[in-house]
Parts: C-alpha cells; structure tokens; sequence
C-alpha cells in the first residue's frame, strides 16, 4: 500500500464557501505536494486523473462511508494548510491525534487507514489498468 499515507492525506481538504466535489476535495489536498505528484508520475497516474477517479470512486458509495472518507480528507487538509506541511506530513500528524486520548475527530483510526487503503486501490488500478475500475 504505498499509496496508503499519501492517500490519506489526499482526501484531507477543507471545505471553503460552498462544498467542493470530492475530486475537488482531493485537489485542494494535494496541490502543491510534489512528493504526492512525484509518487503518481512514477506510476504513470497524473493528479487530476487520480483525483478524477477518486471523486467518482468515493460519490458512489453509501453515505456514511462517503462522510467518512470526506472527513478524513479534509482533516488531512487542514492540517496540511495549518502546518505547511506534505500529505505525508500532515497523515503522519493525523494519525498522531487518532491515537491521543483526546482525538479531536469524529472518525477513528479505521476510518483513517480505510481511506488510505482506499487511495491506494485507487492508485494501484489507475497504474495497473489505465483506468478507474
């Protein structure tokens, strides 16, 4: 799951004004990474098709996975944002705070690890298949 760190991250993205797309969501979360954009190229997976299919991939799901994996994304976000920090930075952080007797969060550790399982399912198929199935 090499994507499992990154992906967490990528779906940590603060909602401003109205609410984004999921893919939006992504983008916001990764722009400006250049380890994250670095880790897709290697795999030949650019960020918007990533983000694309990740958007897709999370709207079609029940909505209470689709809330949880939009909350983790965007607490990835907003901690990337306050600490200028990676994606990977900010889902190691992330994860520190899940683990505190004082999770501030209203997801858990699974839910965490879920959307990092999830980005790099996401990840691997783009690379693999050339496309988001």
């Amino acid at each position: 799951m090499k994507y499992s760190i990154f992906a967490v991250a990528a779906l940590g993205l603060a909602a401003c004004g109205g609410a984004p797309t999921t893919a939006e969501l992504c983008t916001e979360m990764v722009d400006g990474d250049p380890e994250a954009a670095d880790e897709l190229a290697r795999d030949g997976v650019d960020m918007a098709g990533f983000c694309t299919c990740l958007g897709t991939t999370v709207d079609a799901m029940s909505e209470e996975k689709r809330a949880k994996h939009v909350s983790v994304m965007t607490a990835v976000s907003a901690l990337r944002k306050a600490n200028s920090v990676g994606v990977e930075e900010a889902a190691e952080t992330l994860e520190d705070e899940l683990r505190s007797e004082s999770n501030p969060h209203d997801f858990t550790e699974d839910d965490f690890q879920a959307t990092g399982r999830l980005l790099g399912e996401v990840g691997d198929n783009l690379s693999e298949n050339g496309s988001c199935d």
